[in-house]
This record gives C-alpha cells, structure tokens and sequence, in this order.
C-alpha cells in the first residue's frame, strides 16, 4: 500500500500528482472533483511491497536467531575464561606452595 512509506513516501507523491493531472484533465474550469486518493487501486503495487516487507521479515528473524546464537557463544566463553582462569590461579598457589615448602624445609 501507498500509505505504508509514509507522507515523505516518493509513491504518495507520485500518485497524487497522478490523481491531480487526471482530474485537471477530466474537469477543466470545474472546482469539484469526483476523484480521490483513496479511490485509486495500487493493488501491485501492494503485492510486491507485501512480498518485500515478508522478506525483509526473514532475513529479520535470521539476524534475530543469529544474534542470540552470538550472544549464546559469548557467554559460553565467558564461563570458559573464568573457570580457566580460576585453574591458573590455583595451580599458581600449589606452585607457590611447593616452593615455599622446599626452601624452608
């Protein structure tokens, strides 16, 4: 539909500029004018937005699955760092420990 870009939508443009140069055409002089914007069938052009607009939806639920699977992966990560962290730490203290022992025994 038409309505869907918007008022700063090229095709509203467009089409009232359609819709006025028709209806100069059809009333020269007169000041009423039986045509109106909302008489005027897009229905292709509402196909294909459709079809656009479910498309841009897909690739938007694909981006959405891939940014949590991200998000997922990072805090995987996270825990993996930290409990690789915890272990160098404390084979840092048994090792502290050790030599500790061997030079004052």
């Amino acid at each position: 539909m038409v309505l869907r870009e918007g008022r700063e939508g090229a095709a509203l443009e467009q089409l009232f500029a359609r819709v006025v140069v028709e209806a100069s055409k059809t009333r020269k002089g007169s000041t009423k004018s039986d045509n109106s914007l909302l008489d005027v069938e897009d229905s292709g052009e509402s196909e294909a937005i459709l079809k656009t607009v479910a498309k841009v939806e897909e690739v938007l639920a694909k981006l959405k699955k891939l940014k949590q699977e991200r998000m997922d992966t990072l805090e995987d990560m996270k825990v993996k760092v930290r409990y690789i962290t915890w272990l160098i730490l404390f084979i840092l203290l048994l090792t502290v420990i050790y030599l500790s022992l061997l030079l004052f025994s």
